[in-house]
C-alpha cells in the first residue's frame, strides 16, 4: 500500500504497509491508494491533475498552476541546471543529490503537461515512435520549424 501527502514542498510518496500513518503527518493531507497504477508516474499524472481542476490554497503544485506556463518554464529551467550541476558532484550523496534532481525536473515538466493538457501518454507516443531509430535519423525526419 502506498500514501502520499501533498504540501507545500510538492508530492511526497511513501510506502507503508498500514496505511495512513494517522496523525504522524501534521499539515498535509494524506490519501490512501489502494490500487497504485503500475507506473507511479501515472499516479502522479492523475495527482497533478486533480490538482488542476480542484487547486487548494496550500498546495505548491496549485500555485505553479495558477501562475502559468512562464513560472512553471522557469522552475524548469531552474531544476535543469540544479540537475546539471548535481551531475558534476563527487562524493558521498553525489547519486542520491542527482536522482532527487531528476526527480524534481520530471515532476516541474510533468506540472508543465498537465497544464497545457497533455498525458503521458503522448509522450510515451513519441517515444515509442522514435525507439529503435537513430538520433540522427530521428532529427534529420523532424519539420524544419523544430
Amino acid at each position: 500500500m502506498i500514501t502520499y501527502g501533498v504540501d507545500n514542498s510538492g508530492i511526497l510518496y511513501r510506502p507503508t504497509n498500514q496505511g495512513i500513518n494517522k496523525g504522524k503527518t501534521k499539515g498535509k493531507q494524506e490519501r490512501n491508494v489502494e490500487k497504485m497504477d503500475a507506473d507511479v508516474l501515472d499516479s502522479l499524472i492523475a495527482v497533478l491533475q486533480e490538482r488542476k481542476s480542484n487547486p487548494s490554497e496550500k498546495s505548491y503544485t496549485s500555485s505553479l498552476f495558477q501562475k502559468g506556463d512562464e513560472k512553471i518554464c522557469e522552475k524548469i529551467s531552474e531544476e535543469a541546471g540544479e540537475l546539471v550541476e548535481a551531475a558534476t558532484e563527487q562524493g558521498e550523496g553525489a547519486t542520491q543529490h542527482l536522482v532527487h534532481e531528476a526527480a524534481d525536473l520530471l515532476f516541474h515538466t510533468m506540472v508543465l503537461l498537465v497544464n497545457k493538457g497533455l498525458t503521458l501518454e503522448d509522450v510515451r507516443q513519441e517515444l515509442s515512435r522514435r525507439f529503435g531509430m537513430s538520433g540522427l535519423e530521428e532529427k534529420a525526419n523532424r519539420p524544419q520549424s523544430e
